[in-house]
């Protein structure tokens, strides 16, 4: 009897442990960066009238993220883009900032292309809150 506790026992600790890396891998949901990124792009292109062959991947390395996918007509649908804190964001786009944004809190500024076309530069929160998804 003491042998089955003890398995029992060491069965309820791997199966703890299973779970712990389970939840691991369901952390980048609506929120995360490279989701934002991601989503961004392709509200962009659907908005601009194009549909997907591929829908859009990603990859980031530190606070820049690249979007590559393919439109049916042929063109690269690319949405490149750079994390910046308050005070870091290029001039250009701090008037689309929120009056409350705090110097830590962190902004992303994108550009969407569908080849030599460029379909959308600014921060993603504004394409985000459009279409009603969680900005980042």
């Amino acid at each position: 009897m003491r042998r089955l506790t003890i398995v029992a026992a060491a069965g309820v600790a791997v199966a703890g442990l299973a779970g712990c890396s389970q939840v691991q891998q369901l952390q980048p949901v609506a929120g995360d960066a490279e989701i934002s990124v991601r989503a961004t792009t392709i509200d962009v292109a659907l908005g601009a009238g194009l549909t997907f062959k591929s829908a859009p991947t990603c990859e980031f390395s530190g606070t820049h993220f690249n979007c590559q996918g393919l439109a049916t007509d042929g063109r690269a649908v690319i949405g490149e883009a750079d994390q910046y804190t308050t005070p870091e964001v290029p001039e250009q786009y701090k008037a689309d900032l929120p009056k409350d944004a705090a110097a830590a809190d962190k902004f992303i500024v994108i550009k969407v292309t569908a080849g030599d076309a460029t379909l959308y530069q600014g921060l993603t929160g504004k394409i985000l809150e459009q279409n009603a998804r969680t900005a980042q």
